[in-house]
């Protein structure tokens, strides 16, 4: 699970989804599959940013924590075990 933070294809999720994988693909809603690359990880805060050979994709629209105030509501959201692997190779889909 993760999220499209730029039109051209970066993308956020977690260190720990892609950690290990030797192929790595986004799946979008509308079910388009993406091969991707990893760009980085910081496992200390455990975030990746991959990034997929794509134009135009929807962007999550971020806030700002300047915005934010103690005691508000956080949700997150996400489905890592709704795509099935068919293979004996370690692959991760965010």
């Amino acid at each position: 699970s993760g999220f499209i933070i730029r039109a051209d294809g970066v993308v956020v999720t977690n260190a720990h989804v892609v950690e290990g994988a030797s192929r790595v693909s986004v799946a979008l809603r509308d079910g388009t599959t993406y091969s991707a690359r990893i760009v980085g990880t910081d496992e200390a805060n455990d975030l990746a940013v991959v990034k997929v050979d794509a134009a135009n994709l929807p962007v999550a629209p971020l806030g700002t924590s300047s915005d934010l105030v103690v005691g508000e509501w956080t949700i997150a959201i996400g489905n890592p075990f709704g795509f099935v692997l068919g293979n004996s190779e370690p692959s991760v889909s965010v």
